[in-house]
């Protein structure tokens, strides 16, 4: 049987629970793709700090996700007495740079959807359904990340190059859900003892990479104190969630409706959620009411 999960609090999103005090709150609300550098996050993408690179010199220029914008003349400061600010000819001393700026997201930014309104939750509570739904999420068709985004929020990744930027961009999000898949189906191959490209050891720091989000600390209550775990992010809780499962016991089980690998809260669980565990009710049902249909359409031919 697994352990009962604490009650958990996060620190994600940057919004305040009143009713705990210090208690942070990831949002959740409706978004939208927005394929081209226009209205506010226009703004915001053009006003990420640039990087410069010597026209002439040893200076290599940045890598991507930077790109070429434009080359400037920059004339030295000033000197005390103003020696030394002209060459002979009376022309400002200075250097020719070329400057890069971080390059629009080619498939566009997963934007709040003008005039909706943002529901604030706590993902850490409810981190094995939403890992879940990462794994009924294909990270290569945009509609099935967006009504993703629009159930649980931003993963909070950004943009390639700028990752606190204020957004997440739709590929880079694509990404991370495709890591985490891969990472959940990686730890259900390890625990059967079937893995063969990658090692315990090398799973363990895979999550310890990404374990840097989540902070433990404590948290007061009426019968004392009790241990809670902060989050910066979503992706964070969710790779929080992945170490919970990897040093649990349990083995995890396939649901075998919509192959999503989860681990059962009793032993007899064959199904996720009780969602998949009707659908073959449902479709039961369906398939016999299609055939009382036809026997009284056969019927009423023969009469």
């Amino acid at each position: 049987m697994r352990r009962p999960r604490p009650k958990q609090r996060s620190e994600v999103g940057g919004r305040e629970d009143p009713e705990n005090s210090g208690e942070l709150l990831w949002a959740r609300g409706r978004y939208e793709i927005l394929s081209e550098p226009k209205g506010m996050w226009g703004e915001k993408w053009y006003a990420i700090p640039r990087r410069t690179a010597q026209l002439f010199g040893d200076a290599d220029p940045p890598p991507s996700p930077w790109e070429f914008e434009k080359t400037e003349f920059r004339t030295r400061p000033p000197g005390l007495y103003g020696s030394g600010d002209e060459d002979p000819w009376g022309r400002p001393r200075g250097t020719r740079v070329n400057e890069f700026r971080i390059s629009w997201p080619s498939a566009g930014l997963l934007v709040p959807v003008e005039g909706s309104s943002a529901e604030p939750y706590r993902p850490m509570n409810i981190a094995a359904d939403i890992l879940l739904d990462v794994q009924r999420t294909r990270p290569e068709d945009v509609k099935a990340l967006l009504r993703f985004v629009n159930r649980w929020g931003l993963l909070g990744v950004g943009i390639p190059g700028a990752p606190d930027f204020g957004t997440d961009g739709v590929a880079i999000s694509s990404e991370w859900v495709a890591r985490l898949r891969q990472w959940v189906e990686t730890l259900h191959a390890l625990k059967g003892g079937r893995e063969k490209e990658t090692t315990w050891a090398e799973f363990a720091k895979i999550l310890n990479e990404h374990l840097g989000g989540v902070h433990p600390s404590v948290s007061v209550t009426d019968r004392g104190v009790q241990r809670t775990f902060r989050a910066v992010r979503l992706l964070d809780v969710l790779c929080f969630e992945l170490w919970d499962q990897a040093t649990e016991g349990e083995r995890l089980r396939r649901c075998p409706e919509c192959r999503a690998l989860f681990i059962p809260r009793r032993a007899n669980q064959e199904y996720c959620t009780r969602l998949c565990a009707n659908r073959p009710t449902v479709r039961k049902w369906k398939r016999e009411q299609r055939r009382k249909k036809r026997m009284g359409q056969k019927i009423n031919r023969e009469d």
